[in-house]
């Protein structure tokens, strides 16, 4: 049976990793303490993140289980509010 492999043949990271980054622990840290609302790109910028859908990106890529949260469509199209953790 073949193994699921990431980046350079190593195995992929799975829920609970470490951070690699402050930026990454940061935003962890935000989207923790705001388990049940969105957290905002300038919530995440305000605590220092320069990139904030990048970090959150690249969460996700790391087996962080990260929702996007829209607001309701409107004339404009759908939009993005922020994100939050699923609830697994």
């Amino acid at each position: 049976m073949a193994r699921e492999r990431g980046r350079g043949g190593a195995p992929p990271l799975r829920e609970g990793c470490e951070p690699v980054s402050s930026d990454h622990a940061r935003a962890l840290d935000v989207l923790r303490s705001n388990a049940t609302d969105a957290v905002g790109v300038d919530e995440l910028r305000a605590v220092g993140i320069a990139m904030p859908s990048q970090v959150v990106y690249e969460l996700q890529l790391a087996g962080h289980n990260i929702q996007r949260v829209y607001k309701p469509p409107g004339p404009e199209g759908r939009r993005i509010l922020g994100y939050r953790l699923r609830s697994v």
